[in-house]
């Protein structure tokens, strides 16, 4: 069972949840003879090379080293984060799930600098999850609207997407000016 969040002896106590997974308790209430729990990015990575190439895109024009390490991020209820490391002895990649997205986000400039203390007083701290992720991006588009004075309403995660869609809508500027 792929969950989000750190997996120490077969359970998780989610991130952005209040919920506990345990394998064991699954196990007897359901009676199922065998249940691993695994972070959901950990099971990506042992997925990830089921993908045709024309399913991944690529970031930038370089050459792919069969065995090199891979990278797996992925934003959404929080910043989904793995590594993929080859395994010579093995002849396989070994996945390893990060909580990476917990360490402090690390401004460049004054307008990054702006942000992390709007973040900081909206919610008390601000970790990479807090501004790369749904809740992110309503974060810096609210802080965009603040920061340039618009008078656009701010609005929730759903809403930021689906503004994203909407091509003619102006404010959809506001959120990608920060990137």
């Amino acid at each position: 069972m792929a969950v989000a969040g750190p997996v120490k002896a077969n359970s998780c106590q989610m991130t952005n949840l209040t919920w506990k997974i345990d394998g064991a308790s699954l196990e007897e209430t359901f009676d199922i003879k065998s249940v691993r729990v695994m972070n959901d990015f950990e099971a990506i990575g042992y997925g990830i090379h089921e993908l045709e190439e024309s399913d991944l895109l690529r970031l930038n024009n370089c050459s792919k080293n069969p065995t090199g390490p891979i990278a797996l991020i992925g934003p959404g209820t929080g910043l989904g984060e793995a590594l993929l490391y080859w395994n010579n002895s093995l002849s396989q990649y070994e996945v390893y799930s990060s909580e990476g997205s917990h360490g402090r986000f690390a401004p460049v400039g004054g307008l990054q600098c702006k942000l992390l203390k709007y973040v900081e007083d909206e919610i008390g701290e601000c970790e990479v999850e807090h501004v790369c992720c749904g809740d992110g991006l309503a974060r810096i588009y609210n802080f965009l609207c603040t920061e340039l004075n618009t008078n656009e309403p701010m609005l929730d995660p759903a809403e930021v997407l689906l503004l994203t869609r909407n091509i003619d809508y102006k404010p959809k500027l506001l959120l990608f000016y920060y990137f």
